[in-house]
């Protein structure tokens, strides 16, 4: 994916993928989060 690159080498989407990852099951329960299985997505602050 390096055509979403900037020249400066910072990647906009940084954020989107981070918030992926961290909406993944598997890393949920990795981390022990969400154990009430919420209805909604995660959502950074």
């Amino acid at each position: 994916e390096l055509w979403h690159r900037l020249p400066s080498g910072v990647d906009p989407c940084t954020e989107e993928y981070t918030t992926d990852y961290l909406r993944r099951k598997d890393v949920q329960e990795a981390l022990h989060a969400n154990i009430t299985n919420l209805k909604y997505p995660y959502k950074p602050c």
